[in-house]
């Protein structure tokens, strides 16, 4: 059961329905990771540290969504609306990518960067002394790592929320028992049948590893 409570949205205040249900996100977050070349364990970390996975996040600043943009972010990287998550991952993702090519493909001061600007890392040539930044760097290292060793070891297939959320190129087929799912993201020629059973994960409250270890143990079927 995916879990629904209620927040005051400040620009509308009015109530909205937020899922943090992670393995909503799965599919944005790999087709992001592959269109701008940075690895889906990353902006997967990246998101845990920003929001914990709710798409209504706001900070104190004004950082919005699920990788937390800044308003002057989101307008570089011409989002049109930041809690929307398929915008909010793009761009988020496309930062990442430019900051570790500027930095030259040093993770750590991407995520500095990312944090605190691009110019602090630049000014001074490295990780800036602030501890909310060098405290951001640390967590979001020790997730990234998790994830990336984690995701290592999983299958292919990937959990389906959303019926909705796919098109023709996948194959989707239900069980009489609705609370199994098939799903397969690969040519038709190579197709191979996963069983996996649909789960609901407030990834809120859970860290990377055992979120991970949880969506293992409903794959043994494969």
């Amino acid at each position: 059961m995916t879990y629904h409570f209620y927040r005051a949205c400040l620009f509308c205040l009015i109530a909205f329905p937020i899922m943090t249900n992670a393995a909503q996100y799965d599919l944005i977050i790999t087709q992001a990771a592959k269109v701008h070349k940075v690895d889906e364990a990353l902006i997967r970390a990246v998101i845990k540290q920003e929001s914990a996975y709710n798409r209504f996040a706001l900070s104190p600043a004004g950082a919005q969504g699920l990788m937390q943009l800044m308003p002057a972010t989101a307008k570089r990287f011409q989002v049109k609306n930041a809690f929307i998550p398929e915008q909010n991952i793009n761009a988020g993702s496309q930062y990442l990518a430019w900051l570790l090519k500027r930095f030259k493909g040093n993770v750590r001061f991407a995520l500095a960067g990312y944090n605190a600007g691009e110019a602090k890392v630049d000014r001074y040539k490295g990780i800036p002394p602030y501890r909310e930044t060098r405290h951001y760097v640390k967590k979001v290292m020790g997730y990234y790592q998790q994830f990336k060793a984690l995701s290592s070891t999983q299958p292919t297939a990937r959990l389906a929320p959303l019926k909705s959320r796919f098109d023709s190129a996948h194959l989707i087929k239900k069980q009489p028992d609705q609370n199994v799912v098939h799903h397969i993201s690969h040519p038709l020629s190579q197709v191979k049948t996963y069983r996996v059973q649909a789960i609901s994960l407030s990834h809120s409250s859970l860290s990377p590893e055992r979120y991970i270890r949880l969506r293992a143990s409903h794959q043994r079927g494969i």
